[in-house]
């Protein structure tokens, strides 16, 4: 049974229903194994409401899926239009990182947005053209219509009886889309695991707003991991976490009463924000600054400073 989280028929249910469906297409499931496996995934008031199906009643899973569908589509988020993303402006204190996150989050519960629409919301009612950013971006975060993403030669791709899907934690949209694809391919690539194998295992790593952004890709348009990978990639890096120059380590300084182990932990964390980072410069900024008053002879602060950034 491939990982699917539990569904209470309080949130989405047709992102339960593609999550669903993702995982077991994975494995080419006859039609009655999927009847059979869709209560695992359920519980509480989801669960109760199959156990009060009526005897008999399915014979297949396209009509477990549509009795699915027709009771809990109230739970299902109202869906927009796109005059909705012109409501939506970055806050006084709100970071680049946050306004991009709850951005999109808006942004896929909008059907068929023009892109223009979405470009035009984007940079005219935000401080997008004023704090900097990948414009060349923006374009490619519109959803479209939704579909079968992958072509049919990837679809019909026979996967291996015994294939085992590395574990790996899903990805809602908000964290680094770098980091996320980095376990993956990992783990992936520890079976050396065929491209068409990848590409519809990736889809079940996915929830929340990833999933419905998968499920908004044009139907057809992915033929092999690299292009969606990129896909993914050119979506969500508004979410990855903002790099720093060497600079801004220079601006890290040790608190009155913080000790010298504190300082250095908050320092290399500082310090893996940043891309091509000089030695020389690293241990220029965490000597400068070390408090003056620390009790520590300078041969052992050097000594131990040496240390943390080797």
């Amino acid at each position: 049974m491939p990982p699917c989280e539990s569904y209470d028929g309080t949130g989405d249910p047709m992102e339960h229903l593609a999550r669903f469906t993702s995982g077991m297409s994975l494995h080419l499931v006859l039609d009655q194994i999927m009847c059979r496996a869709f209560p695992v995934t359920l519980k509480g008031a989801a669960h109760v409401w199959f156990q009060h199906l009526a005897p008999r009643s399915i014979s297949c899973w396209a009509q477990l899926a549509k009795s699915f569908r027709s009771n809990f589509l109230t739970s299902r988020v109202q869906r927009k239009n796109s005059s909705a993303l012109f409501r939506i402006v970055q806050g006084p204190g709100e970071s680049l990182k946050s306004y991009y996150a709850r951005f999109n989050s808006e942004k896929l519960l909008i059907d068929h947005l023009d892109p223009e629409s979405y470009y035009e919301a984007q940079s005219t009612r935000n401080t997008y053209l004023n704090t900097g950013g990948n414009r060349a971006e923006r374009y490619s975060n519109a959803p479209i219509i939704v579909g079968r993403p992958f072509v049919e030669e990837v679809d019909i791709f026979p996967v291996p009886p015994n294939f085992k899907m590395p574990p790996c934690e899903s990805y809602d949209g908000t964290g680094d889309p770098m980091e996320h694809l980095a376990r993956f391919t990992s783990g992936m690539s520890l079976h050396l695991v065929l491209d068409q194998i990848m590409c519809r295992a990736f889809p079940v790593t996915l929830k929340g707003a990833a999933h419905v952004w998968f499920q908004h890709l044009a139907p057809r348009s992915i033929s092999c991991w690299a292009q969606l990978a990129k896909s993914f990639r050119s979506n969500f890096l508004t979410s990855r976490e903002q790099r720093k120059n060497s600079s801004a380590l220079f601006r890290i300084v040790q608190g009155p009463r913080e000790s010298l182990k504190s300082y250095y932990s908050r320092f290399n964390s500082e310090k893996l924000l940043i891309d091509h980072l000089d030695p020389g410069v690293t241990f220029a900024a965490m000597a400068r600054g070390v408090r003056p008053s620390t009790p520590l002879r300078k041969w052992e602060h050097l000594k131990e400073t040496r240390s943390f950034i080797n």
